[in-house]
């Protein structure tokens, strides 16, 4: 089975077997997590037999590991993707839960600060969770991003806890998203965390949430929910040269 690569352009692969056009895969950029580099497939048939090859080819041109994200549902283009030598590195759950889900409860009192962006207490949040987010990724698609920039993205206010006059949990919130979460190790996080889910229930009817399995703070915050963990949104990584082609597999590499 012969298999062809054509990069067309700086952000397109041509895909060929045989002869035959079976379409194209292609690559952008995160400038936040430039190290990787991004695919997305278009092709109407996933031969697992030439997957390596492609990969190979493309890890080859664009010199850096290579990532894609999918549904955990999308069985075929994930066996595709496996046989080319990407392995599943992280999986995010997407969850939207009412107050009749939470399981967690607390008697603590717990005293909310919360704070604005330009504020102090509100840049410390924002540097505690960058470096948070930082610590999570590095291992996966290491960020890339400055501190700064990492900031411009994140909500313009967040509630925190204090311990020994020192921020260690904050949990960022725009409307009735949690949508970044940094909890300390001590015992009063989960009260802290409950307070604040509290404080959102009063205002909203649903909160919604992502939480990926590597990230242990996400995945408490999940603990305190019935929620099901079965359905996820799934990173694949292909590290550089991590596959060598097949003895029976032939390719014609082109580039235009």
């Amino acid at each position: 089975m012969n298999s062809k690569i054509t990069k067309v352009n700086n952000h397109k692969y041509s895909i060929s077997i045989d002869g035959s056009s079976i379409g194209y895969i292609e690559t952008y950029e995160n400038k936040f997590h430039s190290s990787n580099c991004y695919l997305r497939p278009n092709l109407i048939e996933y031969e697992k037999m030439v997957a390596s090859r492609i990969f190979d080819e493309i890890s080859r041109q664009e010199d850096k590991p290579l990532q894609m994200m999918l549904n955990a549902s999308d069985k075929e283009k994930i066996a595709f993707i496996k046989s080319g030598g990407f392995v599943c590195k992280r999986k995010c759950y997407n969850m939207a839960v009412t107050i009749d889900d939470l399981i967690y409860r607390s008697d603590q009192q717990v005293a909310l600060n919360y704070c604005q962006y330009g504020s102090d207490e509100y840049k410390q949040c924002a540097s505690l969770m960058y470096h948070h987010y930082k610590q999570t990724h590095q291992k996966i698609n290491p960020l890339t991003a400055s501190c700064e920039d990492f900031k411009s993205i994140l909500p313009k206010s967040a509630f925190y806890q204090k311990c020994h006059s020192k921020i260690e949990s904050v949990i960022f919130v725009k409307d009735n998203e949690i949508a970044y979460i940094c909890l300390s190790d001590t015992e009063n996080a989960l009260d802290f965390a409950y307070a604040v889910i509290c404080e959102l229930f009063n205002k909203h009817s649903c909160i919604v949430f992502e939480c990926d399995h590597i990230d242990n703070s996400a995945m408490r915050l999940a603990s305190m929910f019935n929620v099901d963990l079965n359905s996820s949104y799934n990173t694949y990584i292909r590290e550089k040269n991590s596959i060598k082609r097949g003895k029976h597999e032939k390719c014609l590499c082109n580039r235009r």
